[in-house]
């Protein structure tokens, strides 16, 4: 990942200062990683056999890319019967990104989660992670995921775990850009002093930046 930074003329705050934001940042961010870059929200198709349900099917007719995404539950049951409830839209994902995320990043992942930029059969563009199609003949709206998304977090390789004691700001830090280290835990992860996948405990480095008095997550965190 790479980091570009904008020097400022004010100090950095100390650590304790913004340690509790931080925190909660990184926590926070986890759940939004997850249906960014992770499996995603549960779907019809995660349930299995969605192709002969002939009532869900007749609501993406006419739209040419229906066999490729399938309709978000609004919840669905885990295994021991719990009722989890999901984000019925895209501006309800939008709205809880934006809790840790700043707009520059967001600017620039959005398009690519929310943007269908496929150009026919030899697929130039990208498909969308998430989309609403509407069936040109019933006028009927289906907040739908993509099928066959690739995730980068997975039951193999899960998210980052933080030592958040570990947490401290380095150079080039400035009142308005945070520049953390820390350490976290990966299943696999690019090591760069050794050009090779590496698993356990090593440095990563984290931005943040100032906006509108807040401190943000200015970059992925998973």
């Amino acid at each position: 990942m790479l980091l570009v930074f904008f020097p400022s003329c004010s100090p950095p705050p100390q650590l304790s200062e913004v340690y509790d934001r931080l925190v909660y940042l990184l926590d926070g961010s986890r759940g939004v990683n997850e249906i960014f870059f992770g499996e995603g929200l549960v779907s019809y198709n995660d349930q299995g056999g969605i192709y002969d349900d002939d009532e869900y099917n007749s609501t993406l007719e006419g739209t040419n890319i229906y066999m490729y995404y399938s309709e978000v539950l609004k919840s669905y049951k885990t295994d021991d019967g719990k009722e989890i409830s999901q984000y019925g839209s895209v501006d309800e994902i939008k709205a809880e990104a934006e809790k840790y995320y700043s707009s520059s990043y967001l600017r620039k992942v959005y398009p690519k989660l929310f943007v269908d930029d496929y150009y026919g059969e030899n697929g130039l563009g990208s498909r969308a992670k998430y989309l609403v199609i509407k069936d040109e003949d019933t006028g009927v709206s289906t907040f739908c995921e993509y099928i066959y998304h690739d995730p980068v977090i997975t039951a193999e390789n899960p998210a980052t775990v933080y030592d958040y004691t570990t947490m401290k700001i380095v150079e080039p830090s400035s009142g308005d850009t945070l520049i953390v280290e820390i350490r976290g835990y990966n299943a696999k992860f690019y090591d760069p002093e050794t050009g090779k996948l590496g698993s356990g405990w090593h440095t990563v480095t984290l931005q943040f930046i100032l906006e509108d008095g807040q401190w943000f997550l200015d970059g992925p965190s998973y």
